[in-house]
């Protein structure tokens, strides 16, 4: 199990440096595996508890710089305006569906999309937030999956119809 840290460790920065061509590490899965992980009372032994333990404690601490890993990896993402892939099924990422906490992308292109209607002098606010987010998720539903690996998923202002649209388009 101390190699499956290790190995983690891995598949981690693996999935953050390429995220289309890695899967998802399921690292959650595996640290609450470890954490609830007991010796049963009649086959537990002094080493056995302190290699659990070991195991546990290195778990806590990779799974504290696996936390800051993937807020900075993140936060890049954010810097370099990428919005192609939909964050993991993680219980911040529901959260953050769930409206508990604001997703930067989906909110920054609102503001965009606001921002561009207003200097063209319609109303800034034709679209509410809550149909934007919806809007733009099913059109990013359809498009990711058509989606082939020399082509990217970008935002685009269209003037005809007034508002933020995704698209596909070739890499480079």
């Amino acid at each position: 199990m101390l190699r499956e840290v290790d190995r983690m460790d891995v598949k981690i920065r693996a999935y953050l440096a390429d995220r289309q061509h890695n899967p998802h590490p399921r690292h959650e899965d595996f640290i609450s595996r470890v954490q609830s992980f007991s010796i049963k009372p009649g086959v537990s032994t002094k080493q056995l508890d302190m290699l659990l333990d070991k195991l546990q404690w290195k778990v806590y601490y990779a799974s504290r710089a696996w936390k800051q890993l993937w807020k900075s990896s993140e936060n890049m993402r954010r810097q370099e305006g990428i919005n192609a892939a939909p964050a993991p099924q993680t219980k911040d990422a529901k959260d953050a569906e769930n409206g508990k906490r604001g997703i930067y992308s989906v909110d920054r292109l609102y503001k965009l999309q606001q921002e561009r209607l207003k200097a063209m002098g319609e109303d800034p606010d034709s679209e509410s937030k809550k149909d934007f987010v919806k809007r733009i998720k099913k059109e990013y539903g359809k498009l990711a999956s058509e989606k082939k690996k020399d082509e990217e998923v970008v935002m685009v202002f269209d003037d005809k119809a007034r508002q933020c649209t995704i698209e596909k388009k070739k890499k480079g």
